[in-house]
């Protein structure tokens, strides 16, 4: 009897330890969110994609750049701008010498909201620990439940200090270049890493990017005319 009472105060220790960590990584991914909804940032990192889980060899690499002002927000890789405010949606492509230019009439920040994952990670994966490395902690998200996710696991470092995230690791569950090319080799489940390189709250210096006047002029109607910083490229409107 006396036993049995022990292991019944172990397994309420240990339920109650559980139940701990999930609301301890529920509150950290809330906090990484809200650091990214509230908060004006400039931000740079290194996207790095590997052959497989963890192979050492690069099938592509490229830097980005995200800046958050407000309710604007300025994204860009390699070739491609995107500018996101209440008003409008610029997306240029210097490779093609196009802008995509529309009129938006839901508030962007519902529509960052909806697409912010990070607060939903531990609600899609059956498996999520949190690791306290001093400076940081360490969130890992194992098992997909949801069938078509892309991923399989996720692991992000997310600092104490401004709940930045430091570093982001994607594991496919299925080889992203075999998707679009089927004959291609030595490729397996491909991983992906983010890693942030600079992260400031200072903005101000960026804050040109979001006025409409840098990319293009009203004409007349819906018809635009480009600035001298995307001259001779084909506007499209939508």
């Amino acid at each position: 009897m006396y036993k049995s009472k022990n292991l019944i105060i172990v397994l309420v220790l240990l339920i109650s330890n559980l139940n701990l960590v999930a609301q301890d990584i529920n509150t950290v991914m809330k906090k990484v969110n809200d650091a990214y909804i509230e908060n004006d940032y400039h931000i740079t990192m290194d996207y790095t994609l590997y052959s497989n889980s963890n192979s050492n060899i690069k099938k592509d690499e490229l830097k980005g750049e995200v800046i958050k002002s407000g309710d604007n927000y300025y994204t860009k890789m390699k070739e491609t701008e995107m500018v996101y405010t209440n008003a409008f949606m610029l997306k240029i492509s210097h490779s093609e010498k196009i802008i995509l230019y529309s009129e938006l009439k839901t508030p962007i920040q519902n529509l960052i909201q909806q697409s912010n994952p990070f607060v939903k990670f531990p609600e899609q994966f059956e498996d999520n620990t949190i690791e306290d490395k001093g400076a940081y902690y360490v969130c890992t998200f194992n098992k997909s439940k949801d069938i078509k996710g892309p991923y399989d696991k996720i692991i992000m470092n997310i600092s104490k200090t401004d709940y930045s995230i430091l570093k982001q690791v994607y594991f496919f569950k299925n080889s992203v270049e075999k998707k679009f090319n089927k004959e291609a080799k030595d490729t397996e489940k491909e991983r992906l890493e983010v890693v942030q390189k600079v992260f400031r709250k200072e903005v101000e210096q960026s804050k040109k990017l979001f006025n409409l006047d840098k990319y293009l002029t009203k004409v007349e109607g819906n018809t635009y005319s480009a600035s001298e910083y995307i001259k001779n490229y084909q506007i499209l409107t939508q």
